[in-house]
């Protein structure tokens, strides 16, 4: 019986002991939950504003000026074919050749060949023409009191003759047309010459004509020979 008192006791004081020493344990404190911290998301990149292209328009193209169109001359119809054909196609194509001097011979006949044989040299007598009106047009407007008018003009053409017969002319074209009412050919021929070839021979068949005095005084032939060397060396230019 004490045996038991005693353990009841003692078992008493042991749970006693249990319960004080549990009870001054402070709680323990669980750690007060940090807050999550938002990310804060990075404002979004600006993307630059689009410029606007500026369009650049091309420059105006601009449109040549419209040329006036000199209208063609015309020619009475006289039977001749081809038609169309003249003289003045055979000077636009004189025009064209480059140094030279250009002469026109025309020929009519019944027979072509009659024709031809006529007009071929007339173009070869005509290239030193344009040259001969020069010289004798500069003699009315620089020599008066110089030169005889007329005796010079006839000697002009006489030494401009000579000259074209001395040259070596070129035959360009020709051209034939036939007249069926009047049966007849019409024959056109372009020739041409070289000027220095020209101009050298007429210049020294010139200076010789100084030397009359029937045609020159003698007190004017210097001057008279200077004319005409700037005729000449004009022309060459």
């Amino acid at each position: 019986m004490n045996k038991i008192k005693f353990f009841s006791l003692t078992a008493s004081i042991a749970l006693a002991i249990t319960f004080t020493s549990c009870a001054s344990k402070p709680p323990v404190q669980e750690p007060a939950a940090q807050p999550v911290q938002q990310t804060v998301a990075a404002p979004p990149v600006q993307q630059p504003a689009a410029q606007p292209v500026q369009q650049t328009a091309p420059p105006p193209v601009q449109q040549p000026e419209a040329v006036a169109q000199q209208p063609a001359p015309s020619y009475p119809d006289d039977g001749y074919e081809p038609a169309g054909f003249h003289a003045d196609s055979l000077r636009a194509l004189c025009r064209k050749i480059k140094d030279s001097y250009c002469g026109i011979g025309i020929a009519t006949s019944n027979k072509e060949q009659g024709a031809h044989e006529i007009a071929v040299p007339n173009a070869r007598a005509d290239v030193t023409a344009e040259l001969e009106a020069k010289i004798t047009s500069a003699s009315k407007r620089g020599f008066v009191n110089t030169v005889n008018d007329s005796l010079f003009e006839v000697t002009v053409k006489r030494i401009m003759q000579e000259v074209a017969s001395s040259v070596s002319v070129l035959i360009e074209k020709t051209q034939t047309q036939y007249n069926k009412k009047e049966k007849k050919y019409r024959v056109y021929a372009l020739g041409g010459a070289k000027k220095d070839e020209i101009l050298k021979a007429a210049k020294e068949k010139m200076h010789k004509i100084s030397n009359d005095q029937a045609i020159i005084a003698a007190e004017n032939a210097e001057e008279f020979l200077k004319k005409i060397d700037e005729i000449l060396d004009g022309e060459k230019q």
